[in-house]
């Protein structure tokens, strides 16, 4: 009960540290145990009616709020017409994870532009040497050692490149594509690590997303799902829609991957923390996860469509 209303408070408002920024991260869990204490207040009615009755009043409320936050991911509109443009993004943890399973998602799906975060020198020779950057031969960014290196690749020219002042790099780029827009590519600190790092990070996002106009998306590893009350906030301000959302993808987990807790791998994921943010200039088609190896993040992949 207390784990669930630490989320539903979390979730409400999230004040920018640690542990909150992960409860809200992870409010779709929340609902199992609110309907579980629904279930719970109902058998012990006849037996102890103070406590379930308590548990019938949370369930009461919680249920209904976190039915209200889950819903709209498996009802988005979706994108108007065809296909025009397929955005990937994959955080490669530290430069381990597998360079030709990452290749191959970018090559089957026909990536056209390929958000790469984590990504180290090493890492990058080894993409190099399987023909990754002969398909993408443009690139914006530069890979770091350890986890700071936050690129974007793309099959079409990139210009007026400049840096994003961040924890984990980003970076923004006008991408030459048939329609033209800016792709703001960027990795967020981690929460449980620098906490006001995060809060500052989203801060600073905001502020540098606030004057774009025109097509645009915000892609990368926020290390936090968009029930963190900052990113609604980031999204809102920037007049940003989260692609998964839009689309109906439902509970999209990115985090963990194939690495990571064991108990929220086996449950399919325990938060989306990894976001293709869109403006209005496009509908979300649809949008797919991939487990990759040597990496605790899915691979994110979003197909959108120009309105």
């Amino acid at each position: 009960m207390l784990f669930a209303l630490f989320v539903t408070g979390s979730r409400v408002w999230t004040p920018g540290r640690g542990w909150a920024v992960g409860a809200a991260s992870i409010a779709p869990i929340a609902l199992p145990c609110y309907v579980a204490m629904l279930i719970a207040g109902a058998v012990l009615w006849s037996r102890a009616r103070i406590v379930a009755a308590l548990l019938l009043v949370i369930g009461l409320v919680g249920t209904p709020l976190h039915v209200a936050w889950v819903l709209p991911s498996f009802v988005g509109d979706g994108g108007d017409g065809p296909v025009a443009l397929t955005v990937m993004e994959a955080n490669l943890h530290y430069g381990l994870a597998d360079a030709a399973r990452v290749a191959a998602i970018a090559r089957d799906e026909r990536a056209d532009v390929v958000v790469l975060t984590e990504l180290t020198p090493a890492e990058q020779g080894r993409l190099d040497a399987l023909g990754f950057t002969d398909r993408y031969p443009h690139h914006a960014g530069e890979p770091r050692p350890v986890r700071d290196g936050t690129v974007v690749f793309s099959r079409y020219p990139l210009r007026d490149i400049r840096s994003l002042d961040i924890s984990r790099g980003g970076v923004v780029a006008e991408v030459e594509a048939p329609r033209p827009f800016t792709i703001v590519a960027a990795h967020a600190g981690q929460p449980f690590i620098a906490g006001y790092g995060w809060r500052d990070d989203i801060v600073r996002l905001t502020h540098d997303l606030a004057p774009l106009r025109g097509p645009r998306l915000l892609v990368g590893d926020l290390n936090a799902s968009m029930d963190a009350s900052q990113l609604r906030t980031l999204a809102s301000h920037a007049g940003l829609t989260d692609a998964a959302r839009a689309a109906g993808s439902g509970w999209q987990p990115t985090w963990p991957g194939a690495i990571g807790s064991r108990f929220w791998s086996r449950l399919g994921g325990a938060a989306a923390i990894d976001h293709v943010l869109m403006s209005s200039d496009f509908g979300a088609v649809s949008t797919s996860t991939y487990v990759v190896g040597g990496t605790d993040h899915r691979t994110l992949v979003a197909r959108l469509a120009n309105r």
